[in-house]
């Protein structure tokens, strides 16, 4: 994919634009339809007519450019303003009065080659205002789009190229594919390759909004809530999004399906948990039947119909050797890890990237043997088994003050939460909270990310959360 502009494209729009000066066509391609700048004026316009509304945007982006052409040229003082040929005021002779090349060129005295000649340079240059204000608007709209993302956990990911560009052509509005699903084990890098899609489609400008949704599962009396009412959470969450000022759910039901037909969204549910789920949730959006796209990714695969289903695979054995150099390279340095190690880890943790992660970390207070016995080998069927050894290893680690604030986290929301907050919960000193997140961090088990406004948030990974809750909280397990 190619969504950059040349000059000539923009210089072959405008005189496509110019020629249709008078035409109300509706062809977008003759009326700069294609330009992000010429979207923006269209939405503030009623949508009634869409071919008078094409041709007005369209000379009315030419009528600021021939301006802005006019103010850079000024005028040449030993010529009368009657007899001066500038560029602009050829653009306005040729097609705004509708004058050949042959009355202009007798009028002003020119031949009709330096006519066609200043009328080409005359293009480029209006191609030249157009072009800079449409990548100063496109890297705008990106800006905007992308603080509905979430931040990035990671800096690099590894092994994800070819899953991004299948997942991504899905996206794409020549791929009828309404619904995407993104599915692995825990740890995997479900949400990361979300995040790469997401970030990779926007300049696509395929959709208006992308709006990422994560909802907090809290359950009543130990018991979770149904699937059912897990989907009105969402639908809720998202009315919040778009349509803040809607009191009940079966009006925001009606009006997202309205506004969500009229404007492509691409729309997140992130880490859904069930099969069943999933299944309510395809099912629903599917009744909804709208021109939006939907991601979702999910521990539990599915098999539904008119659904691309991409299941996430684990590192193969190159890309967790790279992963591990990688890891090591940019965190421990220092660490004495050799090529024997890494084919260790390989060999039995398997290519989960959160799991290598850890065991790397751990690998900086402990023996690289002794993180890996007693582990089972077998890889994915005894992935929980593998997280729940390396958990238990890491806790035994953890100084007091870090295994405080870690137990406090399945208490704050799914989205993170912010210091001052855990200042107010842990009730530690600031200085021994600031050791207990620098440790957290350091061995993977708390998630750091700057939002937009400058504010940071901690969160922990599911897995972490269900650690937590099981193993030390002898809380019900979070089933998944």
């Amino acid at each position: 994919m190619n969504t950059s502009l040349s000059l000539e494209n923009v210089a072959d729009a405008v005189r496509k634009a110019f020629r249709a000066w008078f035409s109300v066509s509706g062809k977008e391609e003759n009326s700069l339809g294609f330009l992000q700048i010429a979207k923006r004026k269209l939405s503030s316009l009623p949508s009634d007519s869409q071919a008078t509304n094409l041709r007005l945007t369209a000379n009315s982006i030419l009528e600021e450019a021939l301006t802005e052409l006019e103010n850079q040229e000024g005028t040449e003082s030993d010529v009368e303003p009657d007899k001066f040929l500038s560029p602009a005021k050829l653009m306005r002779e040729t097609y705004l009065a509708k004058k050949d090349a042959l009355q202009i060129a007798l009028a002003y005295g020119y031949s009709r080659d330096h006519i066609f000649r200043l009328r080409g340079e005359a293009i480029n240059k209006i191609a030249e205002i157009l072009l800079e204000k449409e990548n100063q608007t496109r890297a705008e709209i990106i800006g905007e789009l992308e603080k509905a993302l979430p931040p990035k956990t990671y800096r690099k990911l590894f092994g994800v190229e070819q899953a991004k560009q299948q997942v991504l052509a899905q996206l794409l509005p020549a791929s009828s594919t309404q619904i995407i699903t993104i599915t692995g084990i825990g740890g995997i890098g479900k949400t990361a390759l979300a995040q790469e899609v997401c970030q990779a489609i926007l300049p696509e400008f395929a959709f208006e909004r992308v709006v990422w949704l994560r909802v907090d599962r809290k359950t009543h009396l130990g018991k979770a809530t149904s699937p059912e009412v897990s989907f009105d959470e969402w639908v809720l969450r998202l009315a919040e999004k778009l349509l803040p000022e809607q009191d009940h759910l079966y009006q925001r039901v009606n009006r997202i399906r309205a506004h969500l037909n009229q404007r492509p969204h691409l729309i997140v549910f992130d880490d859904l948990e069930t099969e069943a789920e999933i299944r309510t949730a395809i099912i629903e959006i599917q009744q909804l039947d709208v021109r939006s796209k939907f991601l979702i990714t999910s521990r539990a695969h599915t098999d539904a119909s008119n659904v691309f289903a991409y299941p996430m695979r684990e590192l193969s054995h190159g890309e967790t050797l790279a992963f591990i150099r990688y890891l090591v390279e940019a965190t421990q340095p220092s660490l004495p890890f050799t090529q024997k190690d890494a084919e260790a880890i390989y060999e039995i943790i398997g290519g989960n990237p959160l799991a290598i992660r850890m065991v790397v970390d751990l690998a900086r207070d402990l023996p690289l043997k002794v993180i890996l016995e007693d582990i089972p080998q077998g890889k994915i069927k005894e992935t929980e088994k593998i997280y729940t050894h390396i958990y238990k290893k890491t806790w035994e680690e953890l100084q007091d003050e870090a295994r405080a604030v870690l137990m406090l986290m399945p208490m704050t929301a799914r989205a993170g939460t912010t210091y001052h907050h855990l200042a107010e919960i842990s009730q530690l000193p600031v200085s021994q909270l600031a050791q207990a997140i620098q440790e957290l961090r350091r061995r993977s088990l708390l998630e750091v990310t700057h939002e937009g406004d400058g504010e940071i948030r901690y969160s922990i990974h599911r897995l972490t959360e269900n650690f937590i809750r099981k193993e030390i909280l002898q809380q019900p397990h979070d089933a998944s």
